[in-house]
Protein backbone atom coordinates (compact mmCIF):
# COMPACT_ATOMS: atom_id res chain seq x y z
CA UNK A 1 0.00 0.00 0.00
CA UNK A 2 1.05 3.57 -0.69
CA UNK A 3 -0.06 6.94 0.61
CA UNK A 4 -0.28 10.01 -1.58
CA UNK A 5 -0.64 13.35 0.19
CA UNK A 6 -2.07 16.29 -1.76
CA UNK A 7 -1.87 19.84 -0.35
CA UNK A 8 -5.39 20.94 0.70
CA UNK A 9 -7.51 19.36 -2.04
CA UNK A 10 -11.28 19.22 -1.99
CA UNK A 11 -12.71 15.71 -2.12
CA UNK A 12 -13.67 16.33 -5.76
CA UNK A 13 -10.11 17.36 -6.65
CA UNK A 14 -8.66 14.36 -4.84
CA UNK A 15 -11.08 12.05 -6.61
CA UNK A 16 -10.12 13.49 -10.02
CA UNK A 17 -6.39 13.04 -9.32
CA UNK A 18 -6.78 9.47 -8.09
CA UNK A 19 -9.13 8.53 -10.94
CA UNK A 20 -6.54 9.78 -13.46
CA UNK A 21 -3.89 7.72 -11.69
CA UNK A 22 -6.10 4.62 -11.73
CA UNK A 23 -6.92 5.03 -15.40
CA UNK A 24 -3.31 5.71 -16.35
CA UNK A 25 -2.09 2.51 -14.69
CA UNK A 26 -4.91 0.42 -16.13
CA UNK A 27 -4.24 1.61 -19.69
CA UNK A 28 -0.51 2.26 -19.92
CA UNK A 29 1.34 -0.55 -18.19
CA UNK A 30 2.63 -3.03 -20.74
CA UNK A 31 1.08 -6.44 -20.54
CA UNK A 32 3.28 -9.48 -20.57
CA UNK A 33 2.57 -12.12 -23.21
CA UNK A 34 2.20 -14.72 -20.48
CA UNK A 35 0.30 -12.49 -18.05
CA UNK A 36 -2.99 -13.90 -16.86
CA UNK A 37 -4.22 -10.74 -15.14
CA UNK A 38 -4.31 -7.04 -16.01
CA UNK A 39 -2.48 -4.59 -13.78
CA UNK A 40 -4.94 -2.34 -11.95
CA UNK A 41 -5.14 -0.44 -8.68
CA UNK A 42 -7.81 0.29 -6.14
CA UNK A 43 -7.75 3.58 -4.25
CA UNK A 44 -9.34 4.97 -1.12
CA UNK A 45 -9.54 8.75 -0.77
CA UNK A 46 -10.05 10.86 2.34
CA UNK A 47 -9.66 14.56 2.96
CA UNK A 48 -8.70 15.80 6.38
CA UNK A 49 -11.45 17.59 8.25
CA UNK A 50 -10.52 20.61 10.41
CA UNK A 51 -9.00 19.42 13.67
CA UNK A 52 -8.92 15.77 12.56
CA UNK A 53 -5.78 13.86 13.43
CA UNK A 54 -3.84 12.62 10.38
CA UNK A 55 -4.14 9.05 11.66
CA UNK A 56 -7.92 9.32 11.55
CA UNK A 57 -7.95 10.52 7.92
CA UNK A 58 -5.55 7.70 7.03
CA UNK A 59 -7.84 5.13 8.69
CA UNK A 60 -10.81 6.46 6.72
CA UNK A 61 -8.82 6.30 3.47
CA UNK A 62 -7.82 2.72 4.30
CA UNK A 63 -11.45 1.75 4.92
CA UNK A 64 -12.38 3.31 1.54
CA UNK A 65 -9.57 1.31 -0.11
CA UNK A 66 -11.02 -1.94 1.21
CA UNK A 67 -14.47 -0.87 0.04
CA UNK A 68 -12.99 -0.36 -3.44
CA UNK A 69 -11.62 -3.90 -3.35
CA UNK A 70 -15.01 -5.27 -2.26
CA UNK A 71 -16.66 -3.44 -5.15
CA UNK A 72 -14.55 -5.41 -7.59
CA UNK A 73 -11.21 -3.61 -7.61
CA UNK A 74 -9.84 -1.16 -10.18
CA UNK A 75 -11.93 1.65 -8.71
CA UNK A 76 -11.71 4.76 -6.52
CA UNK A 77 -13.87 5.16 -3.42
CA UNK A 78 -14.20 8.30 -1.28
CA UNK A 79 -14.15 7.79 2.47
CA UNK A 80 -17.26 8.51 4.49
CA UNK A 81 -17.30 11.94 6.11
CA UNK A 82 -16.71 12.18 9.84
Amino acid sequence: EFVIVLPNPSIDEAMRVTERLRESIATSLPSCERATHAVTISLGVATSVGGERPESALQRADAALYEAKVRGRNTVVAAKAV
